[in-house]
């Protein structure tokens, strides 16, 4: 984005002053809205507020806005998927919806770009996170589509929320557009015209961000498709007879064919810092043919990441929620006027009521922690976090279309162990972190 188009959207007014929150400052913007930093002026919590201004006057952004609400809505209680917090319209322009979520301090993408050193611990805790959120985004009938380091949102020490929905599908939608996911994370199945896809296209865009944390820099960085293609298969090498007889165009195979017979790299000699365990996972995420990828489930039980999940005894495997209760995307099908759109918008609204936490004098530490009431049910508070400063410089902006922003990007990220047991949830998987982390940058 231009320096002139990029402060024209920092120059948006936040027109929310009668309401409960507070605006501070334009922090973000993405192609769909723009973000503000805010307080709740009864308890003082931080949040962040995005802006999606004429909602009503595009079907296409009107449509990812409430497909983003409505698919939050079903996703609230997980500590790896951001919190929708509210939802309100524009009080003086019935247009604007105004989109509350956790403010989170940061993304993996500008972490990966400044000069803060990530451990193995790191990525491991990232990993197991990222596969944590996804798994259940899975359980749940929903592909991401849009995963990538700038929707990867991070608090200050570590704790990890995946955002923006509004790319996301039905599992097996068998109307699937091809263009999804930014082209560096873009499963090879996208790229080569599948209109089928499933769950496995996030985990290969879930490879990509490893191998981005390992390297710092992404993994296969094409200028254009063709360019994509083949970077693809030059580093995972010439793909089977059997692969390449299944795909749909003559061109493609030409195109996979001309780079000629390859080997695949060797991922330790690319990533040397990795452990072992790291590189296995990473060839276990970026295989060509989807259906021998490896499921977020399946992940999580890897010798990677599998530290963070806990056992209800020793006889158990680690527990993963089988009874995760399907998102309806029926609405997708619906043949509706933009009249229609808005009022399906105002009933997400209604849903939500927004109520304070009383706060007693003990807890000055954590003042603002609102509670969400939301299918009757209470959000429980999230993780509590530190953060070690670094000497580096802050960027203050973020280029992301999710609603993280940079405030301590470079920031020495330290990983929080005090944290209790969690009991289990009816949506959720049970964790902790059965090792205790003491980690020094």
């Amino acid at each position: 984005m231009n320096e002139k188009l990029d402060q024209q959207y920092f120059d948006v007014k936040f027109d929310f002053h009668e309401s409960k929150y507070e605006p501070i400052k334009n922090i973000g913007n993405g192609a769909y809205g723009v973000v503000c930093l805010a307080n709740h002026r009864k308890t003082g919590a931080s949040v962040a507020i995005k802006k999606i201004a004429d909602v009503f006057d595009h079907f296409l952004i009107g449509m990812r806005t409430y497909r983003e609400i409505k698919i939050l809505r079903h996703l609230v209680n997980h500590e790896n998927i951001i919190t929708i917090r509210d939802v309100f319209l524009d009080s003086n322009n019935q247009k604007h919806v105004y989109i509350v979520f956790d403010y989170m301090d940061t993304d993996l993408k500008r972490v990966l770009e400044s000069n803060q050193t990530l451990t193995n611990d790191h990525i491991k805790y990232f990993s197991y996170q990222i596969l944590n959120g996804l798994a259940f985004i899975h359980q749940s009938g929903i592909i991401h589509r849009d995963l990538k380091p700038s929707n990867i949102l991070l608090n200050q020490s570590c704790n990890l929320k995946i955002a923006d929905f509004g790319m996301a599908r039905q599992y097996r939608d068998h109307d699937q557009t091809q263009y999804v996911v930014t082209r560096w994370y873009r499963a090879p199945e996208v790229i080569l015209g599948y209109t089928e896809y499933s769950q496995a296209i996030d985990l290969w865009s879930m490879g990509c961000i490893l191998a981005e944390m390992f390297g710092r820099k992404p993994i296969f960085s094409g200028t254009n498709t063709i360019a994509q293609i083949q970077l693809i298969f030059i580093i995972l090498g010439t793909p089977s007879k059997a692969y390449l007889t299944s795909l749909h165009s003559d061109c493609f195979r030409r195109l996979i064919l001309s780079v000629g017979n390859r080997q695949p790299a060797n991922f330790k000699a690319l990533y040397p810092s990795a452990t072992d365990d790291g590189i296995d996972l990473l060839r276990q995420l970026l295989v060509i043919d989807p259906e021998q990828r490896i499921r977020a489930t399946a992940a999580l039980k890897h010798n990677f990441v599998n530290e963070f999940l806990i056992k209800l005894d020793d006889n158990d495997d680690c527990m993963i929620d089988n009874d995760v209760e399907k998102f309806d995307f029926g609405f997708e099908s619906e043949k509706w006027t933009l009249n229609q759109l808005q009022n399906a918008v105002r009933e997400e609204i209604d849903h939500f009521s927004f109520r304070s936490i009383k706060q007693n004098d003990d807890e000055t530490s954590t003042a603002g922690q609102d509670q969400l009431i939301l299918h009757n049910q209470p959000i429980e508070n999230h993780h509590r976090v530190v953060i070690v400063d670094s000497k580096s410089p802050s960027p203050t902006t973020s280029s992301s279309s999710s609603t993280a922003v940079v405030t301590t990007a470079t920031s020495k990220l330290e990983i929080d162990t005090t944290r209790p047991l969690e009991k289990k949830r009816k949506h959720r998987r049970m964790l902790s972190l059965r090792n205790h982390y003491n980690i020094s940058l």
